[in-house]
């Protein structure tokens, strides 16, 4: 799951580097356009100024042939100019036409390139959604994996703490069997000035104390015994909860899913489940 969530994040950077070099280079490709357009338009502009004085010469020399010829002959003959003005205006008329359908044409490359970017952005976007949702699908699977880790090293504990009680309790029967035994009749005891009389004096001092020390290990053990018990009886039901949470389909029907439970606790086969209800008892 970490390699293809690596993976998944290699591949979501180098589309975004992709992505960032295109949009670069559309950006290029949009400056110039819009330089080009402002040279389009102010060309446009020129043309339409010259179009208009055209048209006012035009005017000028029809206002000219409608009035009466005056005695003295026109410097030039008015024919030739008004052709000349008019493949003029035809030739500006026909720029201007082009200019225009070229202006179209760049809107139309450039809204096409637009929405193409757009599209990019918005798979980048989705493969970034599904990049957040394997995180945290990742983060959900690792926290029961480490509660089950936990639980385990707790019982381990128990379990270790259970020997150490019994081996106590062993000694303890051991020595209450010692005592028992120096508390026989007299009898059995050495008379007095053969030196015996002080080892049986010293003996039950030592019993004495040496049970002390016992007990007060047993209790100590006894005691955190109880603790890890509480602490693994918790874990326990939190490990019951998450999983109740996280399959409420098969959480009230007993032994199913079983399988797919073991597999993240990493129990044997014969172990309970808890998700079957049954928690792991001390």
């Amino acid at each position: 799951m970490k390699e293809s969530l690596k993976q998944v994040q290699l591949e979501r950077d180098e589309y975004a580097e992709h992505i960032k070099g295109e949009r670069a280079q559309w950006q290029e490709k949009m400056r110039k356009m819009s330089q080009e357009v402002c040279t389009l338009k102010k060309k446009k502009q020129h043309d339409m100024h010259r179009v208009e004085e055209l048209e006012r010469s035009l005017s000028q020399l029809k206002n000219q042939r409608s009035e009466p010829l005056h005695l003295e002959p026109p410097a030039v003959p008015s024919e030739v100019e008004l052709q000349h003005l008019r493949k003029e205006l035809e030739r500006v008329s026909a720029e201007l036409q082009a200019q225009v359908e070229n202006h179209q044409h760049l809107s139309l490359l450039n809204q096409a390139q637009k929405e193409r970017l757009q599209r990019q952005e918005e798979r980048l976007q989705e493969q970034q959604e599904r990049l957040r949702k394997q995180e945290e699908r990742i983060q959900q699977l690792a926290e029961p994996q480490s509660g089950v880790e936990e639980l385990n090293n707790e019982n381990k504990s128990a379990l270790h703490l259970e020997q150490q009680v019994e081996e106590l309790q062993e000694k303890l029967r051991e020595v209450e069997t010692v005592t028992s035994t120096q508390k026989e009749p007299e009898a059995a005891v050495p008379a007095p000035g053969t030196g015996g009389e002080s080892v049986s004096e010293e003996t039950p001092w030592a019993l004495q104390e040496v049970m002390e020390k016992l007990e007060s290990g047993l209790m100590d053990l006894l005691e955190e015994k109880a603790d890890l018990r509480e602490r693994v009886e918790k874990l326990e039901l939190r490990f019951v909860q998450y999983w109740r949470e996280r399959c409420p389909s098969v959480s009230g029907r007993p032994g199913q899913g079983r399988g797919s439970c073991r597999a993240v606790r990493g129990a044997p086969a014969s172990e309970p489940c808890p998700r079957a209800g049954k928690l792991i008892t001390l």
